[in-house]
């Protein structure tokens, strides 16, 4: 490790300004934190951006203190050569750069001698000691808010794993500046904290340490996917499109830092990488209809698809250096509506998941960050964006049927609370409730998946009715009270009302919510009729078929009472398989209809429910899967398809007569 902490490569010395310029000195804050003022073009530095500081240039160089004049000039030759010796030095280079390859990516070929303008620790890659502040100095530290892992220009963070290459019980000893960080050759560690009694550590390395990993695009490339999405959508437009996004979608969905968004009090395109506004754009399209301008002006809306394209396009090559605004894509890439509305989602949507998943672990949002030395709007986002990919993968897991890549052993983020909502407008916090519930469901569908339909679950429990009551009930109990504690308007989907009675015709998305309570009790009941039913049972396999049938009124009901200003509204993509597991459902019921009197109530209730999506599928996409299933069934002749109960096929073939 001795060998790494060695000054840094070109990429620094490229991104470092010269101190004795004077049109080109660094920051304020930089000269107070005594750092290299690492700056591409135009401000802010990266330091500021990871501090939230103003990134300027009003304090006056600090003046050179003259030699001491009663002092000996023959000295000063002996200063010179140490002085050389110590900045002009260059390491031996058949020694460590064969392991500099192996270890951090550091390619020979690239490598320039460096020679230091001014002797900084940090730049030096030496472990600079904690420094101390000094209240007379420009910035007060007790008001300086912490620096930021994911708001670096040129670098990216990444969570050291307890089993890796890195021993998080070893960094501990290791000795850290200011802003908890250890300084090597082309990377350093930041240390974040201990969650009871673990020590957790970020590696924060450039950027280009990833410029050979594959696959990869050229920056030309790059900068084409910016241009093209650029000619799709003008700024001005753009600017329209997030406020939609942000009205529309953002406060079912609140995987987005709003002050992240805007400068000088506007939405600004330029603040988001190209990505994560490709895929932004393509979510808000169908929502300009509701924008004052874009609902006359955009009589030829860009294509989502191309949008969606570019979005993944722009991500996939970010893989390599993961960040938030990455998370935030994959999430938004998965909540894409189906290309193809009459055929189910491919394994790629899963598999997508995944890799929003495996960058989550990456990025350590699988740890709460509350007691983290991070800014504010960091915390809650990290929350906030943990929680959402922590639903969206569960509700995908129960909808391909498929083990969840979530363990509840890594899973260690506290329940979000109003605090993580604190930057929202009070519009938007009207709608928080729903997100918050939606995750405490998540939570209890996790419980269901895994105790019901695990494969280890499903073999131990299908063949048993008691042992399969007996693991639901504490899942039933835990639904209902989840429902009971709701708000009222929450527990049901109908539209507001003014107190002359009128509606208030505006779009209203926790119809998705009502939709997947009622999903997670369909399935309970799915496990339940799995076992076969014995003499003895007779009297629970009943009260089941009656708590059945009820569900699936309820679900009929629930779309019945739909009106436009839900089903226009957000609708997470998994609600789609929702409706399509409801129509499966009735289906099961009737095949498996114990009496002449059941069958004829499951099957007026199928005819009514294929009905009802007929007419509403017409005004929602969303419906078209779960109308194909039961008009595919229905034309192949369900008494051909299926293995009917002798009471169903008894009412099938009445009906057909």
């Amino acid at each position: 490790m001795d060998v790494a902490r060695i000054s840094q490569g070109p990429d620094a010395q490229d991104r470092s300004r010269a101190y004795k310029s004077r049109n080109k000195r660094p920051c304020d804050f930089c000269r107070y934190k005594k750092a290299a003022c690492h700056l591409d073009s135009n401000p802010p530095c990266e330091l500021c951006i990871r501090y939230g500081k103003e990134c300027t240039f009003v304090e006056s160089p600090a003046k050179r203190r003259r030699p001491n004049e009663e002092r000996s000039f023959e000295s000063l030759p002996q200063l010179t050569d140490m002085h050389n010796e110590i900045f002009s030095w260059e390491p031996p280079m058949a020694t460590f750069l064969p392991q500099l390859s192996n270890d951090f990516g550091f390619d020979p070929s690239t490598y320039e001698p460096i020679i230091f303008e001014q002797f900084d620790p940090v730049n030096a890659g030496i472990a600079a000691p904690p420094t101390e502040t000094s209240p007379s100095l420009p910035f007060d530290p007790g008001n300086s808010e912490e620096p930021s892992l994911d708001a670096q220009i040129s670098s990216n963070a990444q969570l050291v794993g307890f089993s890796g290459e890195q021993d998080p019980f070893l960094l501990r000893h290791y000795e850290y500046d200011g802003n908890n960080e250890c300084h090597f050759q082309q990377l350093r560690m930041r240390r974040v904290g201990e969650n009871d009694g673990i020590p957790v550590h970020f590696m924060i390395q450039p950027n280009k340490l990833a410029s050979k990993a594959q696959p990869t695009e050229s920056q030309d490339k790059l900068d084409a996917r910016r241009t093209e999405v650029q000619e799709m959508v003008s700024d001005d437009v753009g600017c329209r499109l997030i406020r939609l996004f942000f009205q529309y979608i953002h406060p079912y969905f609140p995987i987005l830092s709003r002050e992240r968004c805007m400068r000088d009090g506007e939405f600004s395109p330029e603040l988001i990488p190209t990505h994560l506004l490709a895929a932004i754009y393509g979510h808000a399209l169908p929502f300009c209809i509701f924008d004052e301008k874009l609902c006359v002006e955009v009589y030829t809306p860009p294509s989502a698809d191309k949008l969606f394209v570019c979005a993944w396009l722009a991500a996939n090559v970010r893989l390599h250096t993961p960040s938030l605004s990455l998370v935030q894509t994959l999430l938004l890439l998965v909540q894409r509506r189906p290309t193809n509305k009459h055929v189910a989602d491919t394994p790629y949507k899963w598999a997508m998941m995944a890799v929003a998943v495996a960058a989550a672990q990456a990025l350590g949002l699988n740890l709460d960050p509350s007691e983290w030395p991070l800014p504010l709007w960091e915390q809650r986002l990290r929350r906030r964006v943990a929680w959402a990919l922590y639903s969206q993968e569960k509700w995908l897991s129960l909808n391909f049927g498929r083990s969840s890549h979530i363990s509840p052993d890594d899973w260690d983020v506290s329940s979000l609370r109003p605090a993580d909502f604190e930057e929202f407008d009070s519009g938007d916090l009207a709608a928080t409730e729903h997100f918050l519930r939606l995750c405490s469901l998540s939570e209890i569908v996790d419980d269901v998946l895994r105790n019901l339909f695990s494969v280890r679950a499903t073999r131990a429990l299908c063949n048993s009715l008691d042992s399969t009551l007996e693991v639901a009930k504490p899942l039933r109990i835990q639904l209902t009270e989840w429902f009971t504690s709701l708000p009222s308007h929450l527990k049901t989907a109908t539209s507001s009302s003014t107190s002359t009675g009128r509606k208030e015709h505006q779009l209203i998305g926790h119809g998705s919510l009502h939709l997947a309570y009622i999903t997670a009790k369909t399935e309970l009941f799915r496990a339940m009729l799995r076992p076969r039913v014995a003499e003895a049972n007779a009297p629970a396999a009943s009260a089941l078929r009656t708590g059945a049938i009820a569900i699936a009124r309820e679900v009929f009901e629930f779309l019945e009472g739909l009106d436009a200003d839900y089903l226009e509204a957000f609708w997470p993509s998994y609600a789609r398989t929702n409706f399509t597991i409801a129509s499966n459902f009735m289906l099961l019921l009737f095949a498996s209809s114990p009496n002449p009197a059941d069958a004829k109530e499951c099957l007026h209730l199928l005819n009514s429910w294929r009905g009802l999506l007929r007419i509403k599928s017409r005004s929602c996409d969303l419906l078209n899967l779960a109308l194909l299933r039961l008009d595919a069934t229905f034309v192949a002749g369900l008494d051909r398809l299926i293995e009917l109960s002798p009471s169903a096929l008894q009412v099938w073939l009445e009906q057909g007569e």
